[in-house]
């Protein structure tokens, strides 16, 4: 590093297609580094949530420390260390000109201005010059979006809407987060935009973070598709129970058994969740009015712009009522059971088949063989275990089998073309 980097740091808000931005900045990494911007890895990724552990005060983020081997006072004193020392040493060997953080766990997690300078003394060390990005949604909004993946992750709420008492909660009190970051960092380093498509440059929500942080445009960008979806109704009533007897940790350790639950939720019941009535909508959005007032004066809207719309027709006058019923949570599991058998036999294909290369290795031809159609007979779709036991095949004469091996395989890895060429070659070897 050359000179310091200017800094962008994204803090969110939560449920303002975060995963999106850190998925196309993770996937673009190429493209940016030859720009000269650097989305580290660090941090961790495509979430750098390790920003937000670094300033926990005292180990009390269950959700996010226990995955970092964070445990006590002491393992997160060596974790802030490693960090640190990881961090600083990723971002001196790059020739970055630009920073890019993302974490919208800022957002969440951080309600102190003691938690807030401590990420800020942090980038110090790198620059001064930090522009802190922060997107804001319509409280009702939020709450909707957060109800689903609050049951992806563990969660077993069962109402979209929390109670809010005489104080407002921080999550969505969107002028004191406002006020708490413009103490930290000044006001002229923050930038605040809305989410919605309306307002978004082009009407995406990449284009949009690019242009606010200051960054150009390249038609070599992957823009993936939106990330984090939400899960239909009857795979949120089923996660409400299910997350009772699995539950997200155990004895403040991850539960590994919920490993890839999210993908295989999110591939398969993705869709409109549980929603509520417009006046269970706007009554929960009026606890914000006041404030949300407040941070539109320091944003510098008015009536004739406001923050937010004030449009409710996304809900419904009456709330439907459905309720999965027995049918609906066997085919679910079903499809649980069938997802992670897959997962398993992919597994021990590969483990057949590294097997197998040993035993190629140990000049035993025989037993490569027969580890190789295990390994299919575990993931017939396994092209690389079709290849080398069509080879072996070969070998021991029989074309007819080895033919046969990789047609399969091509059927099941359309344009697969090593599988082509290899069947054209043994086709017209054959024919001579």
């Amino acid at each position: 590093m050359s000179a310091s980097p200017r800094i962008v740091l994204h803090i969110g808000t939560e449920k303002t297609g975060t995963t999106t931005i850190q998925t196309f900045f993770a996937r673009n990494r190429d493209t940016f580094h030859a720009a000269y911007v650097l989305y580290p890895h660090s941090p961790g990724s495509p979430n750098h949530l390790k920003l937000s552990a670094f300033a926990d005060p005292n180990h009390t983020r269950g959700d996010i420390l226990p995955g970092l081997g964070v445990t006590d006072i002491d393992s997160l004193e060596t974790f802030r260390s490693e960090f640190r020392r990881n961090f600083y040493s990723e971002i001196h060997a790059s020739p970055a000109k630009t920073l890019v953080l993302s974490n919208e766990h800022c957002h969440s997690r951080f309600r102190t201005l003691e938690e807030i300078s401590r990420l800020r003394e942090l980038l110090l060390k790198i620059s001064n010059d930090i522009r802190v990005i922060v997107y804001f949604r319509r409280q009702d909004r939020v709450a909707v979006s957060f109800y689903s993946s609050q049951l992806k992750f563990g969660g077993i709420r069962r109402h979209i809407f929390p109670p809010v008492g005489n104080e407002l909660p921080y999550y969505y009190d969107f002028y004191s987060v406002f006020r708490n970051w413009v103490d930290v960092f000044g006001k002229e380093n923050i930038v605040a935009r809305r989410f919605d498509d309306k307002y978004f440059v082009d009407g995406s929500l990449v284009r949009d973070f690019v242009d606010a942080a200051g960054l150009v445009w390249s038609d070599d960008f992957e823009v993936p598709f939106p990330q984090n979806l939400s899960l239909n109704l009857k795979a949120q009533a089923f996660l409400s129970r299910f997350n009772d007897y699995v539950p997200l940790s155990i004895e403040n350790k991850l539960n590994r058994s919920r490993t890839g639950l999210i993908e295989i939720f999110e591939r398969n019941f993705s869709g409109s969740g549980e929603t509520s009535t417009k006046q269970e909508a706007r009554t929960f959005y009026a606890h914000f009015v006041e404030s949300n007032k407040n941070l539109e004066k320091e944003l510098g809207f008015d009536d004739t712009q406001p923050l937010f719309d004030d449009d409710f027709s996304e809900y419904s006058d009456e709330k439907e009522l459905v309720h999965p019923d027995y049918n609906d949570a066997v085919s679910i599991a079903g499809v649980l059971w069938n997802e992670k058998s897959r997962e398993t036999n992919h597994l021990r294909a590969e483990n057949f088949y590294l097997k197998a290369c040993l035993a190629v290795g140990q000049g035993k031809a025989a037993q490569a063989i027969e580890h190789l159609e295990k390994a299919l007979s575990f993931n017939p779709s396994y092209p690389e275990a079709a290849l080398l036991l069509a080879d072996h095949l070969l070998k021991a004469s029989s074309p007819d089998k080895a033919l046969a091996c990789l047609r399969s395989a091509l059927e099941m890895n359309p344009g697969r073309q090593d599988l082509d060429d290899r069947i054209r070659a043994i086709e017209e070897g054959l024919a001579h």
